[in-house]
């Protein structure tokens, strides 16, 4: 589902992409009927094929993490499951307290006073926290 859902967004962003113009100079005084007709087309291609075209669409796979990130990200996870221990650590939950993302077990109001681990990595994608994290929670089991 979250593959589709980027797929789509992806999708949106490559269509409005294609239409548009440079700079608004370019197209605030007229109306460009070849771009207009083209996103007309594009949009009914898609809603007419129930998202068919998104299979056009390609995602990029694997998302590089520079070593020292890495590192980072493990030596946190450590830190975290050893800290909070009492907790029922998984990946998506290790990932979500490291982007800020709240959930029932983890609520924000909680969660955002432990200023060491919430938002700790934003700067690495949230899959690649999750594999790490899940790994790390494995070695240390």
């Amino acid at each position: 589902q979250e593959k589709d859902q980027l797929r789509q967004l992806q999708y949106t962003y490559q269509t409005l992409r294609a239409v548009s113009h440079n700079s608004i100079l370019l197209c605030s005084d007229t109306v460009d009927m070849e771009r207009c007709n083209r996103l007309r087309n594009e949009l009914e291609e898609y809603f007419s094929e129930g998202g068919g075209s998104l299979s056009r669409v390609v995602l990029e796979e694997k998302v590089y993490i520079r070593p020292e990130h890495e590192t980072g990200v493990r030596s946190s996870v450590r830190a975290l499951i050893s800290t909070h221990s009492d907790m029922p650590w998984t990946g998506r939950a290790v990932a979500r307290v490291f982007h800020g993302i709240g959930s029932p077990n983890f609520p924000v109001e909680t969660w955002c006073r432990v200023r060491r681990f919430w938002r700790s990595h934003l700067n690495v994608e949230f899959n690649i926290v999750v594999n790490l994290a899940t790994q790390e929670i494995i070695r240390c089991r």
